[in-house]
């Protein structure tokens, strides 16, 4: 994957973080953070190592 797509990737996973916590709690549903901040740290360290 290019540096740019997963540099979207890694803004589009953080907003949706943001709405989630946000908006689940409205449905009464929790979102699990740990798989969340797992699959993001996965792509930030991908983007760190990435010339």
């Amino acid at each position: 994957m290019d540096k740019e797509k997963l540099r979207v990737e890694i803004l589009e996973s953080i907003y949706e973080d943001y709405a989630d916590r946000e908006v689940l709690p409205h449905y009464g549903l929790i979102p699990d953070w740990y798989l969340r901040y797992k699959d993001l740290s996965k792509l930030v360290i991908e983007y760190l190592n990435m010339p």
